[in-house]
């Protein structure tokens, strides 16, 4: 059986087109990818079938109401990524300029990241870089995170000891948990005792993608008996529910602190030391010599440190 091979003539390629297909790659939806990229629908049909012309592949099919990606769009993701990151990083190194950058970036982030960080890093780009866009990704706990969940996040924020293909780790900041309840719970005085703090009813935290709360490891360690009696979601959720209960939360220390006032809440520091918190940053290793990406790095170091 003989394969041929077909030689793609590159004079005859547009980069625009790369971008678009980068835009129909993420979004399967031709609307959706034109608004991205700034085409008409009309325009983005027609790129389209040039694309399915160059690369002799549909790249999206109808499967009931929605368009799906061909095995062989699936395959051009990653080197797309690649290639539209190594074209900016050669055209960015030496003229980036954050006033007039239109870059995007996603950024995955947990919880108590989101509402200590996010309001800080987009009020400061919007003096700084106002046409850089941010998209907050959701944590999703590590048993939920592999090679196809991240192929399309360039940072992540985390405290999870934990390497990810494709990312290169530096630290972002420490911290601390403490025990938090309302000012006037009846036992606020006796929470910073192990038995205080075991005779108490507790809101755990489990997050999307955990199994558990990811206190309990420490926990089975020490001699504090936590009876839970609630658990949410997220850690403003448990801020909130002991804001008007008598339960108890352990919460980071710095998100605690910047609900304290607001919530009218006590903050009670543990009476065995937890540890420290190692908040990192990761970014994806293809976004290194990234002007902007690099930039946005040290944007993100600066506002931890303040927080």
């Amino acid at each position: 059986m003989m394969i041929i091979m077909h030689k793609t003539n590159l004079a005859g390629i547009d980069l625009n087109l790369l971008v678009t297909l980068d835009a129909l790659l993420n979004e399967s939806h031709v609307g959706r990818a034109g608004e991205r990229v700034g085409l008409s629908q009309p325009a983005t049909s027609h790129a389209l079938a040039r694309l399915r012309l160059l690369i002799r592949d549909p790249l999206l099919v109808r499967s009931g109401g929605v368009m799906i990606l061909t095995p062989r769009a699936e395959a051009l993701r990653q080197p797309l990524l690649q290639i539209l990151s190594d074209v900016r990083a050669m055209l960015e190194t030496e003229t980036f300029d954050p006033q007039h950058s239109r870059r995007r970036f996603r950024l995955m982030l947990p919880d108590p990241v989101a509402h200590l960080m996010m309001p800080a890093l987009l009020q400061c780009l919007q003096t700084r870089a106002p046409g850089m866009v941010i998209e907050g990704m959701s944590w999703r706990g590590p048993e939920l995170l592999n090679e196809w969940t991240l192929r399309d996040v360039d940072m992540i924020i985390t405290s999870v000891d934990r390497e990810w293909p494709g990312f290169d780790r530096e630290p972002l900041y420490q911290d601390r948990d403490l025990a938090v309840v309302r000012r006037e719970h009846p036992d606020r005085h006796v929470l910073g005792t192990i038995d205080g703090l075991s005779h108490a009813r507790h809101v755990s935290v489990v997050g999307a993608g955990e199994r558990s709360d990811i206190l309990e490891e420490w926990l089975t360690t020490t001699p504090i008996l936590r009876n839970v009696a609630a658990v949410a979601p997220s850690y403003v959720a448990a801020l909130r529910i002991v804001s008007s209960t008598d339960l108890v939360a352990i919460v980071p220390g710095r998100l605690a602190r910047s609900f304290a006032r607001p919530l009218k809440l006590q903050l009670i520091p543990l009476p065995l030391d937890p540890g420290i918190d190692a908040m990192d940053l990761l970014c994806q290793k293809r976004l290194d010599k990234d002007a902007a990406a690099i930039w946005l790095k040290g944007i993100l170091s600066e506002l931890a440190q303040s927080i």
